[in-house]
């Protein structure tokens, strides 16, 4: 299957639409990893102050 770069080039507006489809894509991705790292963390200092609360009570497992 040949190429189209008349597809590609999108009538002399290619670069910028490339463009602006690549800068969303990383920042949308950029967007998900900050929330994936931050849910982590937060999870994370959750189970910690559980296990406190819970020894705390003793009502440790």
């Amino acid at each position: 299957m040949a190429l189209n770069l008349d597809f590609l080039s999108m009538g002399n507006y290619g670069i910028f639409v490339w463009f602006a489809y690549s800068t969303a894509t990383i920042i949308l991705f950029s967007l998900l990893y900050i929330s994936i790292r931050k849910w982590q963390k937060i999870s994370a200092e959750g189970k910690i102050l559980e296990a406190e609360l819970t020894h705390k009570n003793g009502k440790a497992k």
